[in-house]
């Protein structure tokens, strides 16, 4: 397995000025579609990571890697890596696809400028996301990849109407934070991790699902130009985890 590549019409690519931002998570909580949405102009929506929510293409089995600009801008050139989710796997399929992910990473990146966990539904840390976790833990060391790491949770839409109704259950707010609280005790932090609600299936149409989901991005992106990110090339080997 190696990464397979795309690079969207138009984008910059120089290597020095590129920001790499790679999604991990389980299987259908939103990489890809995030993946999507962050790497096309807004009033273009033409799908290029092929989603696990489209039956017709079935699961991603290799990470996918594509240089784009951000949200189209050709003065945001990125990097943008698209994992997979490791719960569908056996012991030996998890060893061989995370063993060739190491390889892909060290042979195409030179440093991750930034981590986002996706998560779908943020009313637990699942055993297969609590694992993967653990897995790029291991790889850049705890406090690398908490440093450069952030929350998205995705399996909520952003309208004004939907927003008015989550908040008569919980809210927005009490939902980041219980899963925050839930992730400093599971992994042993001391902090909060910068979190976003960011509806990647947002209705263009509506301006206010279009301008929630712009700030977050902007957001996101000015944290990305921040990060000082992890280098590639002194990442760890870490099958033996899947013994």
């Amino acid at each position: 397995m190696s990464f397979l590549f795309e690079r969207s019409q138009g984008a910059q690519h120089q290597y020095g000025e590129t920001r790499t931002l790679l999604f991990l998570g389980e299987t259908g909580s939103g990489k890809s579609a995030l993946c999507n949405a962050f790497s096309r102009p807004l009033d273009k929506l033409t799908e290029r990571f092929p989603e696990s929510s489209d039956q017709t293409i079935g699961i991603n089995t290799k990470p996918i890697m594509k240089y784009a600009n951000f949200l189209g801008s050709t003065d945001k050139p990125a990097k943008f890596i698209d994992t997979v989710g490791f719960e569908n796997t056996t012991s030996t399929m998890a060893k061989t696809a995370i063993a060739e992910l190491i390889w892909s990473l060290k042979e195409f990146c030179d440093r991750i400028h930034l981590f986002a966990i996706v998560v779908a539904s943020p009313k637990r840390i699942g055993a297969s996301l609590k694992q993967t976790i653990e897995l790029f833990v291991g790889m850049f060391g705890k406090e690398l990849f908490w440093k450069n790491a952030v929350l998205i949770f995705t399996n909520h839409q952003q309208s004004d109407e939907q927003i008015r109704r989550r908040s008569k259950r919980t809210g927005d707010e009490k939902l980041i934070l219980d899963f925050n609280s839930k992730i400093r005790a599971e992994f042993n932090l001391d902090r909060d991790v910068t979190t976003f609600i960011i509806d990647a299936h947002f209705d263009s149409t509506r301006p206010d699902e279009r301008v929630r989901f712009l700030n977050s991005a902007i957001l996101l992106y000015e944290i990305l130009l921040r990060s000082a990110g992890a280098n590639v090339r002194e990442v760890q080997e870490v099958v033996n985890m899947y013994d």
